[in-house]
Protein backbone atom coordinates (compact mmCIF):
# COMPACT_ATOMS: atom_id res chain seq x y z
CA UNK A 1 0.00 0.00 0.00
CA UNK A 2 1.33 3.43 -0.89
CA UNK A 3 0.56 6.67 0.87
CA UNK A 4 -1.28 7.01 4.17
CA UNK A 5 -3.92 4.75 5.67
CA UNK A 6 -6.80 6.52 7.45
CA UNK A 7 -9.02 4.28 9.62
CA UNK A 8 -12.48 5.40 10.72
CA UNK A 9 -15.13 3.83 12.97
CA UNK A 10 -18.24 1.97 11.77
CA UNK A 11 -20.52 3.66 14.32
CA UNK A 12 -22.18 5.86 11.69
CA UNK A 13 -23.56 2.70 10.11
CA UNK A 14 -21.47 1.03 7.41
CA UNK A 15 -23.16 2.61 4.39
CA UNK A 16 -22.75 6.13 5.73
CA UNK A 17 -19.26 5.42 7.06
CA UNK A 18 -18.11 4.23 3.64
CA UNK A 19 -19.57 7.33 1.99
CA UNK A 20 -17.87 9.47 4.65
CA UNK A 21 -14.60 7.64 4.03
CA UNK A 22 -14.57 8.77 0.40
CA UNK A 23 -15.17 12.40 1.42
CA UNK A 24 -12.34 12.17 3.95
CA UNK A 25 -9.98 10.58 1.40
CA UNK A 26 -10.53 13.40 -1.08
CA UNK A 27 -10.19 16.07 1.64
CA UNK A 28 -6.98 14.58 3.02
CA UNK A 29 -5.33 14.14 -0.36
CA UNK A 30 -6.03 17.78 -1.15
CA UNK A 31 -4.85 18.94 2.29
CA UNK A 32 -1.77 16.73 2.68
CA UNK A 33 -0.61 16.50 -0.92
CA UNK A 34 -0.13 12.72 -0.85
CA UNK A 35 -2.19 9.64 -1.58
CA UNK A 36 -4.56 8.38 1.12
CA UNK A 37 -6.40 5.09 1.49
CA UNK A 38 -9.39 4.91 3.85
CA UNK A 39 -10.64 1.87 5.74
CA UNK A 40 -13.91 1.54 7.68
CA UNK A 41 -13.06 -0.61 10.69
CA UNK A 42 -15.10 -3.72 11.39
CA UNK A 43 -15.44 -2.68 15.04
CA UNK A 44 -13.69 -0.55 17.64
CA UNK A 45 -11.21 -3.31 18.50
CA UNK A 46 -10.13 -3.26 14.85
CA UNK A 47 -9.35 0.47 15.20
CA UNK A 48 -7.32 -0.21 18.34
CA UNK A 49 -5.35 -3.00 16.67
CA UNK A 50 -4.54 -1.03 13.51
CA UNK A 51 -3.45 1.95 15.60
CA UNK A 52 -1.23 -0.09 17.94
CA UNK A 53 0.35 -2.07 15.09
CA UNK A 54 1.36 1.04 13.17
CA UNK A 55 -0.61 -0.12 10.13
CA UNK A 56 -2.63 3.12 10.14
CA UNK A 57 -1.01 6.54 10.00
CA UNK A 58 -4.21 8.52 10.71
CA UNK A 59 -7.03 7.27 12.90
CA UNK A 60 -10.48 8.63 13.68
CA UNK A 61 -10.61 7.18 17.16
CA UNK A 62 -13.55 7.11 19.58
CA UNK A 63 -12.79 8.29 23.11
CA UNK A 64 -12.92 4.74 24.47
CA UNK A 65 -10.21 3.65 22.04
CA UNK A 66 -8.09 6.78 22.53
CA UNK A 67 -8.18 6.34 26.31
CA UNK A 68 -6.61 2.88 25.97
CA UNK A 69 -3.69 3.93 23.76
CA UNK A 70 -0.38 3.74 25.65
CA UNK A 71 1.16 6.41 23.43
CA UNK A 72 0.47 8.67 20.45
CA UNK A 73 2.36 11.35 18.55
CA UNK A 74 -0.64 13.68 18.63
CA UNK A 75 -4.32 13.64 19.56
CA UNK A 76 -6.54 16.15 17.77
CA UNK A 77 -9.87 16.33 19.60
CA UNK A 78 -12.82 17.04 17.32
CA UNK A 79 -14.88 20.13 18.19
CA UNK A 80 -18.66 19.89 17.69
CA UNK A 81 -21.32 22.40 18.70
CA UNK A 82 -18.51 24.49 20.16
CA UNK A 83 -17.54 21.75 22.60
CA UNK A 84 -14.77 19.20 23.01
CA UNK A 85 -16.87 17.14 25.45
CA UNK A 86 -20.13 15.22 25.26
CA UNK A 87 -22.20 12.92 27.41
CA UNK A 88 -24.32 9.87 26.72
CA UNK A 89 -28.10 9.71 26.95
CA UNK A 90 -29.78 6.46 27.92
CA UNK A 91 -32.75 6.33 25.58
CA UNK A 92 -36.05 4.44 25.49
CA UNK A 93 -39.39 4.66 23.67
CA UNK A 94 -41.68 7.34 25.05
CA UNK A 95 -44.68 5.01 25.17
CA UNK A 96 -42.77 2.47 27.27
CA UNK A 97 -42.70 4.79 30.29
CA UNK A 98 -39.36 3.41 31.48
CA UNK A 99 -37.31 4.86 34.32
CA UNK A 100 -33.71 4.18 35.25
CA UNK A 101 -34.91 2.58 38.48
CA UNK A 102 -37.28 0.22 36.67
CA UNK A 103 -35.20 -1.54 34.03
CA UNK A 104 -35.40 -5.08 35.43
CA UNK A 105 -36.25 -7.55 32.70
CA UNK A 106 -35.80 -5.09 29.82
CA UNK A 107 -33.53 -5.59 26.81
CA UNK A 108 -30.57 -3.36 25.93
CA UNK A 109 -28.96 -2.70 22.54
CA UNK A 110 -25.52 -1.11 22.65
CA UNK A 111 -23.11 0.07 19.96
CA UNK A 112 -19.71 -1.51 20.68
CA UNK A 113 -17.76 -2.77 23.71
CA UNK A 114 -15.35 0.18 23.31
CA UNK A 115 -17.94 2.84 22.43
CA UNK A 116 -17.97 5.55 25.11
CA UNK A 117 -21.20 7.22 24.01
CA UNK A 118 -22.90 4.04 22.88
CA UNK A 119 -22.05 1.86 25.89
CA UNK A 120 -19.27 2.62 28.39
CA UNK A 121 -20.61 5.92 29.74
CA UNK A 122 -24.06 4.35 30.14
CA UNK A 123 -22.48 1.38 31.89
CA UNK A 124 -20.71 3.72 34.33
CA UNK A 125 -23.99 5.56 35.00
CA UNK A 126 -25.83 2.33 35.72
CA UNK A 127 -23.09 1.16 38.07
CA UNK A 128 -23.13 4.53 39.88
CA UNK A 129 -26.89 4.08 40.43
CA UNK A 130 -26.32 0.62 41.91
CA UNK A 131 -27.67 -1.16 38.82
CA UNK A 132 -25.87 -4.31 37.67
CA UNK A 133 -26.56 -4.61 33.92
CA UNK A 134 -25.76 -8.32 33.84
CA UNK A 135 -28.44 -8.98 36.47
CA UNK A 136 -30.92 -6.28 35.41
CA UNK A 137 -31.30 -6.75 31.67
CA UNK A 138 -32.98 -9.82 30.23
CA UNK A 139 -30.58 -9.51 27.29
CA UNK A 140 -27.85 -7.23 25.97
CA UNK A 141 -26.47 -7.07 22.44
CA UNK A 142 -23.88 -5.03 20.56
CA UNK A 143 -25.01 -3.99 17.09
CA UNK A 144 -21.95 -2.12 15.81
CA UNK A 145 -23.50 1.29 15.03
CA UNK A 146 -25.63 3.97 16.70
CA UNK A 147 -28.18 3.69 13.92
CA UNK A 148 -28.63 -0.06 14.38
CA UNK A 149 -28.94 0.30 18.16
CA UNK A 150 -31.54 3.07 17.87
CA UNK A 151 -33.48 1.06 15.29
CA UNK A 152 -33.55 -1.91 17.66
CA UNK A 153 -35.36 0.25 20.23
CA UNK A 154 -37.72 1.73 17.66
CA UNK A 155 -38.56 -1.76 16.34
CA UNK A 156 -39.05 -3.02 19.92
CA UNK A 157 -36.40 -5.71 19.68
CA UNK A 158 -34.70 -3.76 22.50
CA UNK A 159 -35.99 -1.38 25.16
CA UNK A 160 -33.02 0.88 25.82
CA UNK A 161 -29.85 2.08 24.12
CA UNK A 162 -27.35 4.91 24.55
CA UNK A 163 -26.45 7.75 22.20
CA UNK A 164 -23.95 10.59 22.34
CA UNK A 165 -25.18 14.14 22.91
CA UNK A 166 -23.45 17.47 23.50
CA UNK A 167 -26.44 19.06 25.24
CA UNK A 168 -29.06 17.76 27.66
CA UNK A 169 -31.93 20.26 27.44
CA UNK A 170 -35.21 18.91 26.03
CA UNK A 171 -35.12 20.80 22.73
CA UNK A 172 -31.52 19.86 21.96
CA UNK A 173 -32.13 16.24 22.90
CA UNK A 174 -35.20 16.04 20.65
CA UNK A 175 -33.12 17.45 17.78
CA UNK A 176 -30.33 14.97 18.48
CA UNK A 177 -32.70 12.01 18.49
CA UNK A 178 -34.08 13.11 15.13
CA UNK A 179 -30.48 13.36 13.92
CA UNK A 180 -29.90 9.75 14.93
CA UNK A 181 -33.26 8.35 13.84
CA UNK A 182 -34.92 10.79 11.47
CA UNK A 183 -38.60 11.62 12.16
CA UNK A 184 -38.91 8.42 14.20
CA UNK A 185 -36.67 10.05 16.79
CA UNK A 186 -39.78 11.80 18.12
CA UNK A 187 -40.86 8.40 19.50
CA UNK A 188 -37.79 8.29 21.75
CA UNK A 189 -36.88 10.01 25.00
CA UNK A 190 -33.83 10.26 27.24
CA UNK A 191 -34.37 8.64 30.64
CA UNK A 192 -30.92 9.53 32.04
CA UNK A 193 -27.71 11.37 31.19
CA UNK A 194 -24.17 10.31 32.03
CA UNK A 195 -21.04 12.17 33.04
CA UNK A 196 -19.17 13.98 30.28
CA UNK A 197 -16.32 12.64 28.20
CA UNK A 198 -13.86 14.04 25.67
CA UNK A 199 -15.00 13.86 22.04
CA UNK A 200 -13.59 11.45 19.50
CA UNK A 201 -10.27 12.46 17.99
CA UNK A 202 -7.98 12.24 15.01
CA UNK A 203 -4.99 10.31 16.35
CA UNK A 204 -1.50 10.34 14.90
CA UNK A 205 -0.11 7.02 16.18
CA UNK A 206 3.16 6.59 18.04
CA UNK A 207 4.53 4.59 15.09
CA UNK A 208 4.87 7.80 13.05
CA UNK A 209 8.19 9.63 13.15
CA UNK A 210 8.12 12.83 15.16
CA UNK A 211 8.87 14.90 12.07
CA UNK A 212 6.07 13.28 10.07
CA UNK A 213 3.58 13.73 12.92
CA UNK A 214 4.46 17.42 13.26
CA UNK A 215 4.03 17.95 9.52
CA UNK A 216 0.66 16.15 9.45
CA UNK A 217 -0.66 17.97 12.53
CA UNK A 218 0.31 21.35 11.08
CA UNK A 219 -1.48 20.57 7.84
CA UNK A 220 -4.57 19.06 9.47
CA UNK A 221 -5.42 21.76 12.00
CA UNK A 222 -6.90 24.93 10.43
CA UNK A 223 -5.83 28.02 12.35
CA UNK A 224 -7.85 30.89 10.87
CA UNK A 225 -11.62 31.40 10.49
CA UNK A 226 -11.32 31.28 6.70
CA UNK A 227 -9.36 28.01 6.81
CA UNK A 228 -11.97 26.50 9.13
CA UNK A 229 -14.79 27.61 6.86
CA UNK A 230 -13.10 26.12 3.79
CA UNK A 231 -11.91 22.89 5.39
CA UNK A 232 -13.27 19.90 3.49
CA UNK A 233 -11.95 17.62 6.23
CA UNK A 234 -13.96 19.38 8.95
CA UNK A 235 -17.01 19.21 6.71
CA UNK A 236 -16.53 15.46 6.26
CA UNK A 237 -16.16 15.05 10.02
CA UNK A 238 -19.23 17.25 10.67
CA UNK A 239 -16.91 19.22 12.92
CA UNK A 240 -16.06 22.83 13.70
CA UNK A 241 -12.41 22.42 14.55
CA UNK A 242 -9.57 20.25 15.82
CA UNK A 243 -7.84 20.95 19.14
CA UNK A 244 -4.59 19.28 20.14
CA UNK A 245 -5.10 17.48 23.46
CA UNK A 246 -2.54 15.64 25.62
CA UNK A 247 -3.20 11.89 25.53
CA UNK A 248 -3.13 11.98 29.34
CA UNK A 249 -6.45 13.85 29.26
CA UNK A 250 -8.02 10.77 27.66
CA UNK A 251 -6.21 8.45 30.08
CA UNK A 252 -7.99 10.29 32.93
CA UNK A 253 -11.28 8.99 31.51
CA UNK A 254 -10.31 5.39 32.30
CA UNK A 255 -12.50 5.11 35.44
CA UNK A 256 -15.53 6.11 33.33
CA UNK A 257 -14.66 3.83 30.46
CA UNK A 258 -14.05 0.52 32.20
CA UNK A 259 -15.60 -2.49 30.42
CA UNK A 260 -17.41 -5.18 32.41
CA UNK A 261 -15.73 -8.37 33.68
CA UNK A 262 -15.12 -11.01 31.02
CA UNK A 263 -17.93 -13.21 32.30
CA UNK A 264 -20.45 -10.40 31.79
CA UNK A 265 -19.39 -9.42 28.30
CA UNK A 266 -21.77 -9.49 25.39
CA UNK A 267 -21.43 -10.85 21.89
CA UNK A 268 -20.94 -8.29 19.13
CA UNK A 269 -23.36 -8.64 16.22
CA UNK A 270 -21.65 -7.05 13.19
CA UNK A 271 -23.85 -4.63 11.22
CA UNK A 272 -25.07 -5.95 7.89
CA UNK A 273 -23.29 -4.57 4.82
CA UNK A 274 -26.63 -4.51 3.08
CA UNK A 275 -28.17 -2.13 5.61
CA UNK A 276 -28.74 1.44 4.47
CA UNK A 277 -28.53 3.66 7.55
CA UNK A 278 -29.24 7.32 6.88
CA UNK A 279 -28.32 8.83 10.23
CA UNK A 280 -25.62 8.40 12.89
Amino acid sequence: MGGLLFVLPPALGRAKAEARAELIRAALEQKLGESVETHVAMNYADIEERTASGEAQLVWAPAGVTAKLPAARAVLTIVRQGQTNYCSAIVARKNAGLRLSALAGTKAAWVDPLSAGGYLLALAKLRAEGIDPAKTFASQIFLGSHRAAVEAVLHETADVTAVSSHKTDAASMAEKLRWYAGPAGDKLTAIAFTESCLNDAIVLPASLSEAKAITLAQKLVPTTPSEIARSRLLSALEAEGLVQTPLEEYHRLAPLLTPPPAEDRITLIPPSRSSRPSWH
